[in-house]
């Protein structure tokens, strides 16, 4: 991979050095970038091949492949979720608690009901 690099930097020198204008040397990159893209596209595979490889794997093949990547992350993994529905909930109720706290102190209610709130 090193030897290609490096062919292909000297053959780029080579024509850079032999442009005889700005012009020229714009157009000499152009070629040289595509021709890059060309000697790319035929080593790797196409991104359609590279998909089809990930679709063999069914969805408990991938589980047990997360899983045995867990390892002492277990317990913190699947409690974090549980954390994160639980910190919804608690963001969905504030608003409720809040509303009533303004309605009660509207009644006229006193600073003890505002302080066992």
């Amino acid at each position: 991979m090193l030897e290609a690099y490096e062919r292909r930097r000297d053959a780029l020198e080579r024509a850079l050095t032999a442009c005889p204008d700005v012009k020229a040397a714009a157009d000499c990159l152009t070629g040289a970038l595509e021709q890059v893209r060309m000697e790319t596209r035929a080593v790797l595979p196409d991104a359609a091949a590279r998909r089809e490889r990930y679709h063999d794997y069914t969805i408990g093949q991938i589980l047990r492949t997360l899983a045995g990547s867990l390892r002492e992350y277990t317990t913190v993994s699947l409690v974090t979720p549980l954390f994160m529905i639980a910190e919804v909930v608690i963001e969905c109720i504030i608003p409720f608690y809040t509303s009533d706290l303004i309605d009660r102190i509207t009644e006229g209610a006193g600073m003890e009901v505002v302080a066992s709130h």
